[in-house]
C-alpha cells in the first residue's frame, strides 16, 4: 500500500500491549483527516521512530494542533489497522 498524506487532527494516542497487529508495545494513533476521508481511524506507529511519534501526537493533542501525517489508508472497517510512517505537528 503507498502512504498519502493527510492534515489530520488527532483524536487519541498512546501504547497498547492488547493487539498482535504490529510488534509489541505498538503506539496507536486514531486520526480523523481535516478533508473527511476517514474519521476517528487507528494507525500504528511504524518503525523505530514510534516512540518520537507518540511525542507528536502528545503535543498535538495538548496544544489543539493539527498534523501532517503520512499513512497507508485505512481499510473498510478500519481493520487490520495501517501505518503512520510521518507525523508532524502543524503551526496553527
Amino acid at each position: 500500500m503507498a502512504a498519502t498524506g493527510y492534515v489530520c487532527i488527532v483524536n487519541e494516542a498512546g501504547p497498547t500491549t492488547l493487539h498482535s497487529d504490529t510488534p509489541i508495545p505498538e503506539i496507536l494513533i486514531r486520526l480523523s483527516d481535516t478533508n473527511g476521508s476517514f474519521t476517528n481511524a487507528f494507525f500504528f506507529a511504524a518503525g523505530s521512530a514510534k516512540n518520537q511519534m507518540l511525542a507528536v501526537a502528545l503535543a498535538a493533542i495538548s496544544t489543539q494542533s493539527r498534523v501532517s501525517a503520512w499513512v497507508d489508508p485505512p481499510n473498510n472497517g478500519n481493520t487490520p489497522w495501517t501505518q503512520c510512517y510521518e507525523l508532524r505537528v502543524l503551526a496553527s
